[in-house]
């Protein structure tokens, strides 16, 4: 599957980069929320999948620390460079990666965010929408019949409440900047 991704990027012409199928080092990382996040259910206490969800390179890794086990999502964009931020909704089942991408798209503006099964690792929907910047936030609802996104377009940022399943924006909002 990596090499099939290596190929599609180098036709479209996106510089490849190396992705890692492996993190290897100490297990240390910044408990940041915006890098990484724990997948234990704190309602069940004898869930003990206990899973670790963390930024690597272009790619969050679930690491299962018991098994060691890692793994990746699958059906990723090849056109994406960088994960500004991901959030998991509170049933622990779907992340929303907001995504910095690169090749024609970015050219044309474009503001994406890639949503993925966590129990089946891949991917459900890819939103996006025309803009001059990239999502840098995103929260899925209560009952995840939508999801907000913080889009920032460097002097205006604005949040896009997206019906995700129907791939549509429902309201946005413009987020007055300070001067």
């Amino acid at each position: 599957a990596i090499m099939d991704e290596f190929k599609q990027a180098s036709a479209e012409g996106v510089p490849l980069n190396v992705i890692p199928q492996h993190v290897f080092g100490s297990l240390y990382v910044p408990m940041d929320g915006l890098l990484c996040y724990s997948l234990a259910n704190p309602s069940n206490k004898d869930d003990v999948n206990d899973r670790i969800m963390y930024r690597a390179g272009r790619r969050v890794c679930v690491y299962d620390p018991v098994s060691g086990k890692q793994e990746y999502f699958k059906g990723r964009a090849t056109n994406v460079t960088q994960i500004n931020h991901f959030s998991i909704d509170f049933s622990t089942k779907l992340i929303c990666l907001c995504e910095s991408v690169s090749s024609d798209r970015q050219k044309a503006g474009v503001a994406q965010a890639s949503i993925f099964s966590v129990n089946k690792l891949e991917r459900l929907k890819t939103l996006s929408t025309p803009a001059q910047g990239e999502y840098i936030c995103s929260s899925f609802t209560g009952e995840n019949k939508f999801l907000a996104t913080l889009l920032d377009e460097g002097e205006s940022k604005s949040i896009h409440l997206w019906q995700w399943e129907k791939d549509r924006i429902h309201k946005t909002v413009v987020v007055p900047m300070k001067a």
